[in-house]
């Protein structure tokens, strides 16, 4: 059996789509051989209103080949569709924070501090693992205690992807940032929590996410702290996710820009904008 779990999702990628996937199906099968690890996991899943995106999701965890115990909790914004309903079919621990109250380092602290494992991978409610090798392949770098995350830098398309992100997913896939490797600094990207783990014990030692970056980038900033402690982060592809939000051009480059901001320092959320740009997390 394909350990690639969305081979409808890697041919939607022009041209090379049949090879990235082989590529995948090539990591998981790496992945495969090496012996589990004695260590149960936590995922921590940020939601709103994505009842549909959340199931696949959730049936894509349960699939893994990750043969301790994996927990999944979820932290939702006050979703007024299925999608707690959905979370508790599948077992999951809901922790709920409130519309008003929602910021994006918020949200995933709330998680982690619900994890019960120090291992914690972090995603999203509308991204799906690229292979059923996901866990085990990132989990695998923490069996050397120096490590303090791991995270893919690759952008693989989902079904809505646009034109633009689809390009961006062959770059980010066929360039030198998706070999597996220790990285020396923090930029755009590091430790991006649509895919990325961390021992939670080091998230609690380095002062938790920073809650100054409301609108995101306080991966990125957990990620220089880590390094700075002297953590090592490892960038492996065997981590990527299928995440998309079908962004035109325009839309695209202004995200872009966002990250671009995040890097450099803290930004305040600003509810009515992110509403414009993104009408199904309105805050009405």
């Amino acid at each position: 059996m394909s350990a690639v779990l969305h081979p409808e999702l890697f041919a939607t990628i022009p041209v090379v789509g049949d090879r990235i996937a082989d590529n995948f199906e090539t990591l998981a099968n790496k992945a495969q051989q090496i012996p589990q690890i004695n260590e149960g996991l936590s995922v921590v899943v940020r939601t709103l209103n994505e009842e549909v995106q959340l199931e696949q999701l959730l049936r894509d965890i349960d699939s893994q080949d990750f043969y301790n115990d994996v927990e999944v909790v979820v932290v939702d914004n006050e979703s007024h569709d299925r999608t707690t309903q959905v979370a508790r079919s599948f077992g999951a621990t809901v922790v709920t924070l409130a519309r008003d109250d929602f910021t994006y380092p918020r949200t995933m602290n709330l998680g982690v501090d619900a994890a019960s494992h120090d291992l914690v991978w972090m995603t999203v409610g509308h991204a799906l693992p690229s292979t059923s090798q996901l866990l085990h392949g990132g989990a695998l770098h923490f069996t050397d205690e120096a490590v303090g995350g791991a995270f893919s830098a690759t952008s693989l398309p989902n079904a809505n992807a646009s034109i633009s992100e689809k390009a961006f997913g062959v770059a980010t896939t066929l360039s030198g940032l998706s070999k597996s490797r220790n990285i020396k600094k923090a930029g755009i990207g590091t430790m991006a929590a649509v895919s990325a783990m961390i021992r939670k014990g080091v998230w609690e030692e380095l002062g938790r996410f920073d809650e100054r970056y409301e609108t995101g980038g306080e991966d990125t900033a957990m990620g220089r702290r880590m390094l700075e402690a002297g953590y090592q982060l490892r960038l492996d592809p065997v981590l990527a996710v299928h995440h998309s939000h079908g962004l035109s051009p325009i839309a695209f480059v202004e995200q872009a820009r966002g990250w671009m901001n995040t890097v450099h320092g803290p930004v305040k959320l600003d509810r009515q904008k992110l509403a414009i740009k993104r009408p199904h997390l309105s805050f009405e």
